[in-house]
């Protein structure tokens, strides 16, 4: 819902679960703690926040297309 909410205002998002196994676990405490996460909770996720670029540098019409799909009914 907040990613949603945020492109509704105009914002750019991107959700990031790869963060979740360098700030959870035992051997990572201290590095949660320093990153503000309080004891006995976990990090499911994390979300990047901003305004988008104003051109999308990684977009299909930038690159030569490789092959072709054809569905069949």
């Amino acid at each position: 819902n907040m990613l949603l909410m945020a492109t509704g205002l105009g914002l750019g998002t991107c959700l990031i679960f790869s963060i979740t196994s360098a700030l959870n676990g035992e051997k990572n405490l201290d590095l949660a703690r320093e990153a503000g996460i309080p004891s006995g909770y976990s990090l499911q996720c994390a979300i990047a926040l901003g305004h988008a670029a104003a051109k999308n540098r990684f977009s299909m019409n930038d690159h030569d297309r490789k092959g072709s799909v054809n569905y069949v009914d």
